[in-house]
């Protein structure tokens, strides 16, 4: 009795061209129509084949399980490697303390995603 799962190859298959794609937005210098067309899809398509995998959440318990087997791993992952990298930073570029602060603030906040929020709370 084989355990092997089996692949779903037109998920591979978007996956792979989505990976392609993030790499070759990546690659372009220029902010013109290819930069637009690349970062208006390459996205979503990872978020449309991811959301084929998930499970659904058995009896609508979505606190303890769900969170420390879904949510706090990548949460982990994230603020480990974004401390990581911004400290890195720090010493190979010579930054100031508060220009890496800010960059720690920003990694609490998720980037720029709160950013007007965070404008709107500063004005207010």
């Amino acid at each position: 009795m084989s355990t092997e799962k089996k692949r779903i190859v037109w998920i591979d298959l978007a996956k792979a061209f989505g990976m392609i794609a993030v790499v070759i937005g990546h690659a372009l210098e220029t902010h013109g129509a290819m930069y637009h067309f690349f970062y208006w899809w390459h996205v979503p398509i990872f978020f449309v084949a991811s959301g084929f995998f998930i499970k659904p959440v058995v009896d609508n318990q979505w606190g303890g399980p769900f969170f420390k087997r879904r949510i706090k791993p990548l949460l982990v992952s994230y603020f480990a490697a974004g401390i990581f990298l911004i400290t890195l930073s720090h010493f190979v570029q010579h930054q100031s303390i508060r220009y890496t602060l800010k960059y720690y603030f920003k990694l609490l906040l998720g980037g720029t995603l709160f950013k007007p929020l965070l404008k709107y709370l500063l004005v207010y």
